[in-house]
């Protein structure tokens, strides 16, 4: 994982696998390193991307395959991810990690993903 990669809000694990969101007031850019709770940014680990975390974010399980969220279709293919469709364009990007999934769901949206709401 690439300090680029990262922005304000993405989810990601600290060097004790804890769950964490990046935040203004947690994170500092220094020297070509991101400094969270204090830590090196190599100490910074990715969320894998899974089927729970993907519910959990909305997406819903497709009729045929893959799931879906909104105007965007990500199937599982061979154990990894892929964005397949946006509205009606054909596009394919691997996804393996969350905070990747955060990313080109905000550059294509314009807004950020959201737990879904328990009921």
């Amino acid at each position: 994982m690439k300090p680029q990669e990262l922005r304000i809000g993405n989810i990601i694990q600290d060097i004790n696998s804890k769950i964490t969101r990046l935040l203004p007031n947690r994170c500092s850019y220094k020297r070509g390193e991101i400094n969270i709770y204090s830590l090196e940014y190599d100490k910074i680990n990715p969320v894998e991307l899974t089927e729970d975390l993907l519910l959990k974010f909305d997406f819903k399980k497709g009729v045929i395959y893959g799931y879906e969220n909104e105007n965007i279709q990500i199937n599982n293919i061979r154990n990894q991810y892929f964005i397949v469709y946006f509205h009606t364009k054909i596009i394919s990007r691997k996804i393996k990690f969350l905070h990747e999934l955060q990313n080109i769901f905000f550059e294509l949206n314009g807004k950020e993903l959201t737990i879904k709401k328990e009921e």
